[in-house]
């Protein structure tokens, strides 16, 4: 679920805006015949009592208001703001996204603004982390891993140290800002790129694998009819094109929202956005 927060100045009053500023508590495990599992334990919500996850004894919990804090400090200093709130699995994984006083119109009237996306997980499938997130304007289409994700992510340590904690922040802030701007450059290149009905076919041809299944076949006439009326585009451009790639994964790929929004942040579909963007680029 994503949820809306319009400009938040701090990540403890994001997650209270929007319901996230509960704790996760330890749980020891037991086997159904009554024995200790004194090697793991169970992870679970304070709220709801619903269990997130099972990890190893010695690891470290994070609760939430600590995980985010650390980018507070851009937020003071450079004007950032929290703008949504995303929670998947009830808790299992959760983010803030929060907008830097960044932007470019890739077309006049176009306008792809700089967010930043910080991700933490309960269940132990990940680390704090933060990465790039341009979003489009005109359909919140999520331009995730629009760069090599090498070059993008920032593994963040999980610490109250003060001076650990600026370290990270502008590590992140001056890794967001320089991609942001190689992004703009390729974005503008692919808005002048115009694109006849082979690169069209190209594209999809490497997007999608040819099984001659029916799904296929429908997801790429999806892809195709989105470059071609989707929300800002003409059918016309490189642009238009990797666009309707990032709207099929943001909106139409499945109709579970969590599921969708799941898989275009973190799964298979922000993998098919890479993808989507590097082909355009070669086309």
């Amino acid at each position: 679920m994503l949820i809306k927060l319009n400009g938040i100045k701090s990540a403890e009053e994001a997650l209270e805006r929007s319901g996230l500023a509960w704790s996760v508590e330890p749980a020891p495990l037991v086997t159904g015949n009554g024995l200790d599992v004194s090697s793991h334990k169970a992870l679970y919500r304070s709220d709801t009592n619903r269990v997130l996850g099972v990890v190893g004894q010695d690891y470290e919990i994070i609760q939430n208001t600590t995980a985010f804090a650390f980018f507070d400090v851009i937020a003071e200093r450079y004007g950032a703001r929290y703008e949504y709130a995303g929670i998947i699995r009830d808790g299992r994984k959760l983010f803030l996204q929060a907008k830097l006083g960044r932007s470019f119109d890739a077309m006049p009237g176009d306008r792809v603004d700089c967010f930043v996306t910080m991700v933490t997980s309960h269940d132990g499938s990940s680390s704090l982390r933060a990465f790039l997130t341009p979003i489009r304007l005109f359909c919140q289409n999520q331009l995730i891993r629009a760069i090599k994700a090498a070059t993008t992510n920032v593994m963040l340590k999980h610490t109250s140290n003060v001076n650990g904690r600026l370290h990270d922040a502008m590590n992140v802030f001056h890794m967001s800002t320089q991609a942001f701007g190689v992004f703009e450059e390729k974005a503008r290149y692919l808005a002048r790129k115009v694109v006849d009905k082979q690169m069209v076919e190209r594209f999809l041809n490497e997007i999608f694998e040819e099984t001659g299944s029916t799904r296929v076949k429908n997801q790429r006439a999806k892809v195709r009819e989105l470059f071609e009326c989707g929300r800002g585009n003409k059918g016309k451009t490189a642009w238009d094109l990797y666009n309707g790639a990032t709207e099929f994964v943001d909106h139409e790929r499945t109709n579970d929202p969590e599921k969708a929004l799941d898989s275009a942040m973190f799964g298979s579909g922000a993998l098919m956005k890479e993808k989507a963007f590097e082909t355009a680029l070669k086309l």
